[in-house]
């Protein structure tokens, strides 16, 4: 609980406590689970690692462990190693769209999300529509991809907020106006994303889609901000972890799947003009808290 909107994002508590449990009955699957997850939001990505590690060996069925480390894989840019681990768990096909997107492959990405032509019925959601509308930008129908953002992702996205799983939403918003070349915009919402749960420093490091804007100076300024805040959260949260990094194949081993779509790695492609362009305030964005 201390993990969420209603109790203000307190994540030295949540990884104190998560902890304090652990002591006192380190089987607990599902407490390394939510220790991992609390540290991958955060940036510690190489200390949520083996959190997940440790709880699929206690309990191999619990999927999301397995779903849990492809996104932490994918948060610090090890996109290739990222994809088996993202084949299973809830809204498997959005996760390995993004992942796809990451690695450059963006006709892949399409293919997971419309199989034979269609939508997934189980990713007919807010991730869905966002991934659609970031592949839609980064294609250059920009038209598209911000009437999505407007009439489809903020409606769906915002029952979310209630769970706390709204900076997701927020952040690939970022993503599709970083494609948009819309930097005034993205950045606003990169702050909504880092303010409401998810100040994965990492993952912006590495996430292609903000290509575009990486030498706006908003983005330049939010990114140093929020690197002083990152190495707080090592200070603060990381005693008592192993700190181990994932290095491919050893450790940790993604789950059997059945074949997919996923075929190797082409060349990625990148964005035809990466030059930020004239900056549009009368787009929407985030609120201003007072």
């Amino acid at each position: 609980l201390l993990f969420s909107s209603v109790h203000g994002w307190q994540y030295e508590r949540a990884v104190q406590e998560c902890r304090r449990g652990l002591v006192s009955n380190p089987n607990l699957a599902e407490a390394h689970l939510m220790l991992g997850a609390v540290l991958d939001h955060i940036g510690l990505v190489d200390e949520a690692l083996p959190e997940f590690q440790t709880a699929t060996a206690i309990n191999p069925a619990l999927v999301e462990a397995s779903m849990y480390t492809g996104l932490t894989l994918m948060y610090s840019g090890k996109f290739q190693d990222a994809l088996p681990f993202l084949r299973g768990g809830p809204f498997a096909n959005s996760h390995q769209a993004l992942d796809l997107f990451e690695l450059g492959r963006s006709r892949d990405a399409w293919l997971v999300l419309h199989p034979a032509g269609k939508a997934v019925p189980q990713d007919d959601n807010v991730w869905a529509a966002s991934l659609e509308a970031l592949l839609s930008a980064a294609a250059g129908d920009h038209q598209k991809a911000e009437a999505e953002i407007n009439e489809r992702i903020l409606k769906q996205g915002e029952s979310l907020k209630r769970y706390g799983h709204f900076h997701h939403v927020a952040n690939l918003v970022a993503e599709i106006y970083a494609q948009l070349h819309k930097p005034v915009q993205a950045v606003a919402w990169l702050e909504e994303t880092a303010a409401t749960g998810f100040p994965c420093y990492p993952f912006f490091e590495h996430d292609r889609a903000l290509d575009p804007i990486r030498g706006d100076p908003g983005f330049v300024a939010f990114m140093r901000k929020l690197r002083v805040r990152w190495e707080r959260f090592k200070s603060s949260c990381g005693a008592g972890s192993t700190g181990t990094a994932f290095n491919a194949p050893g450790g940790l081993q993604p789950p059997t799947a059945a074949s997919s779509p996923c075929r190797p790695a082409r060349r990625p492609c990148r964005s035809a003009d990466p030059r930020p362009r004239r900056r549009d305030r009368r787009t929407t964005q985030p609120a201003r808290k007072n």
